[in-house]
């Protein structure tokens, strides 16, 4: 089997359809549709046994209990039978190509061991491309690069399967939400990512989403974005991103507590850590009253 496409959902029973439509028309069909149900109480899992009656392609669905869409990724890369690992949301859904696009890269992206995906656009249901489209010349790069050259954002991401299984997601106790990035620049420092300019996405964006409020995500995760911002000091492009990156790791560090365990940054700018600890301290005070 070439494709995994893994959806993650939690109480999105209503969307699922839609994911599933755009399954169905799917030009290419070698692939799993690999549900993890971060622990639903809707009708989810009868959407699903709906589903599979009448699919022309294998629906594997796993029902968790809820820990957050990070922890229902990990699930998945213990599941999936693709040798490509494609996330779709549970309120997305795919063009009609989507697959068949990716499968045209797979030789390439298969064969070279230092690539670890594909990375392509999104667009929203009106046909508005999400973030900016690639130099046609550019072939191949590494997410740091593109990130730098300001052609990050919202992307459409296909990962070797075995590549995004050497990094799973850290989980910590009592948080349900990570930002994908702790997981993408590990990934980013190790390999390069195919560039393509085919939209493979369409994404709605839900009001009540995570994403509504993310101040408060933030205050209410705060181990995970401790993480985060640690991660990023040493990966800055310059002093004034490192600086930014170092006050917000402090601001999370003073957040965290310490029964949930999370390391400490020990790097090479440890001494400026230091030396910013007391504003780290006194930018912490926004947060407390979101959490």
């Amino acid at each position: 089997m070439l494709i995994t496409v893994f959806t993650p959902t939690y109480n999105r029973a209503e969307t699922l359809r839609r994911t599933f439509e755009s399954l169905c028309a799917q030009s290419f069909q070698d692939f799993e549709w690999l549900v993890v149900d971060d622990g639903s109480t809707d009708h989810t899992s009868e959407q699903i046994a709906e589903f599979k009656k009448c699919a022309q392609f294998p629906i594997e669905y796993h029902l968790k209990e809820n820990g957050g869409k990070h922890t229902a990724y990990n699930s998945a890369l213990t599941l999936a039978k693709g040798r490509l690992f494609f996330t779709v949301d549970s309120d997305d859904w795919l063009p009609e190509h989507s697959l068949e696009l990716i499968s045209q890269k797979a030789d390439e992206l298969l064969s070279d061991s230092r690539l670890g995906g594909i990375v392509a656009l999104k667009e929203l249901p009106d046909g508005k491309i999400i973030s900016r489209s690639y130099p046609k010349n550019l072939h191949r790069s590494t997410l740091q690069d593109l990130e730098r050259a300001g052609l990050g954002g919202e992307r459409s991401l296909v990962f070797k399967t075995a590549v995004a299984a050497q990094y799973p997601f850290p989980v910590i106790c009592g948080e349900r939400f990570m930002t994908e990035c702790v997981v993408y620049d590990k990934i980013a420092m190790a390999y390069e990512f195919l560039t393509s300019n085919d939209v493979l996405t369409t994404c709605e964006y839900q009001e009540c989403g995570l994403s509504s409020n993310p101040r408060k995500l933030m205050a209410l995760n705060p181990g995970g974005y401790k993480i985060y911002f640690r991660n990023r000091i040493d990966q800055a492009s310059g002093m004034k991103e490192r600086l930014n990156y170092i006050v917000r790791y402090l601001i999370f560090k003073r957040l965290t507590s310490p029964k949930k365990q999370v390391d400490d940054y020990h790097g090479r700018w440890n001494f400026i850590c230091r030396l910013l600890s007391p504003a780290g301290i006194l930018a912490a005070q926004s947060y407390k009253n979101l959490s």
